[in-house]
């Protein structure tokens, strides 16, 4: 339905012993370390397949001046891989396809 979320964390972040029930002043120090590698958003999104981007229309982001933004990615696909450029940064975002495994 034109929408899509994301969430960057660190490797094995699910089994961190960090755990909280809500944000709150009371964290401690290393849930806040925890926290703090996080980055997240929900968007609407377009592809424009001639320019070959993705727009995203921001509708939440763990940042609030970020809420409601509208940013630009140029996208290309390398076999499994899709390669996202944001236009705004010098930064390359790699996603590759895993393959599902079911024991």
């Amino acid at each position: 339905n034109e929408n899509m979320s994301v969430i960057f964390a660190p490797k094995d972040y699910e089994k961190s012993n960090a755990k909280w029930l809500a944000i709150a002043d009371s964290l401690n120090a290393n849930d806040l370390s925890w926290l703090a590698q996080n980055h997240w958003y929900m968007a609407k999104y377009t592809v424009d397949k001639i320019e070959k981007t993705v727009q995203h229309e921001r509708i939440a982001h763990v940042n609030p001046s970020s809420w409601n933004q509208i940013v630009k990615r140029k996208y290309e696909f390398i076999g499994d891989t899709l390669i996202l450029t944001p236009l705004e940064l010098n930064l390359r975002l790699k996603w590759i396809k895993q393959k599902n495994e079911i024991k």
